[in-house]
């Protein structure tokens, strides 16, 4: 019984632990992305575009209970 006890508070714990990760984040087209802790709880990204191309939305997200705070923006070009 102690056994099967470990064994489902364990798995519940890893259950929580992984439901507070967020989505993976990924750059965006003619971009880059640099997060702190990857998809865990608490990791900061900040977003960079490529010369030519100017950031459409937030510059920086956080990962906050499973969530980031603001979408991946875009990188559209300036039409030189």
């Amino acid at each position: 019984m102690k056994l099967f006890l470990f064994a489902v508070i364990s798995a519940n714990l890893l259950l929580m632990s992984k439901a507070s990760q967020c989505p993976p984040m990924f750059a965006p087209t003619n971009g880059a992305v640099d997060c702190t802790d990857g998809n865990e709880p608490g990791s900061s990204c900040q977003f960079v575009c490529d010369e030519g191309y100017a950031l459409e939305g937030s510059s920086e997200t956080q990962c906050v209970g499973g969530i980031w705070t603001n979408p991946a923006p875009v990188c559209q070009s300036y039409g030189w």
